[in-house]
């Protein structure tokens, strides 16, 4: 991280509203270091500014100002959520609407869920992957944004898909209802084997074991960025059909994690247990 020792508040806005993305990624972490209301207005004041760097840095620097205390605690969160609101109705930059979108996701603003719901609709599928990322910050308990991520489950483009189906897995795991299954159900056979693996883990975290068939299969694969979650459905879903694929996947090299594999294969194999 750079030395901003000796640099204003004005100094860093400026800096990062030059546009050089290394630079801004610094002086967000700074500003945050600072934490003042002096940094919270030059973020509010940047929301207006005519060039969109220093937009999508005001926006950077509100989302997670005061991330160290709890997030209903923060003392400037109202009136960010407010003027992040505001910006998103009249933003048209591509990147700085991602970026004042996350910032309220960050901020889990309940103010600017209709217009988020409504990005999710939007014809660019960067920005939609984008609010697939963005959106699980609500939490499993949020109920329309659950259904939104649900709904980019079946999005036709497959970046979209692929982070819809890794939040089921991580922010949103707790989530569960028949619609979220049967989509999920769907995804065990989506083309990309990243998406399907992580819908075959989804599932397995809900002990869904209509996922096993496809987790059966897709263990016989290579060793890739799809096999951790199928390593972890298993473990979820442990069954003898499984050990065909888990045998095949010690003879693929360089998996790091042999000797748990090895246990599985054998309590699996282990003949079943018959009251005295």
């Amino acid at each position: 991280m750079r030395d901003f020792s000796g640099w204003s508040t004005a100094d860093l806005f400026a800096a990062a509203a030059a546009g050089d993305d290394e630079v801004a990624s610094d002086a967000v972490s700074e500003v945050h270091r600072r934490g003042g209301a002096e940094e919270v207005r030059a973020a509010l004041a940047a929301l207006t500014d005519m060039r969109p760097a220093a937009r999508r840095f005001g926006a950077d620097v509100l989302g997670k100002f005061g991330y160290e205390t709890p997030l209903l605690e923060r003392l400037f969160r109202a009136p960010s959520i407010v003027a992040l609101v505001e910006a998103l109705t009249v933003e048209t930059d591509q990147e700085t609407i991602t970026s004042i979108a996350m910032a309220l996701c960050w901020l889990q603003a309940e103010e600017a869920v209709d217009r988020l719901l409504e990005l999710c609709r939007h014809p660019n599928e960067y920005l939609r992957c984008d609010l697939a990322i963005m959106l699980p910050y609500f939490g499993p308990d949020h109920p329309r944004t659950v259904a939104a991520v649900e709904d980019l489950l079946l999005d036709p483009a497959p970046l979209v898909r692929d982070w819809a189906s890794f939040a089921f897995t991580n922010e949103l795991a707790g989530a569960d209802s028949p619609r979220l299954r049967e989509r999920l159900l769907t995804l065990t056979t989506d083309p990309d084997r990243v998406t399907a693996a992580q819908a075959i883990h989804a599932l397995a975290i809900r002990n869904d074991r209509r996922a096993l068939p496809a987790l059966v299969e897709a263990l016989t694969g290579p060793l890739d960025d799809a096999t951790y979650s199928l390593f972890q459905a298993a473990q979820l879903l442990p069954d003898r059909s499984l050990v065909p694929g888990l045998s095949h996947m010690l003879t693929l090299p360089d998996w790091e994690d042999t000797p748990e594999l090895i246990r599985m294969i054998v309590i699996l194999m282990a003949p079943p247990r018959h009251p005295a």
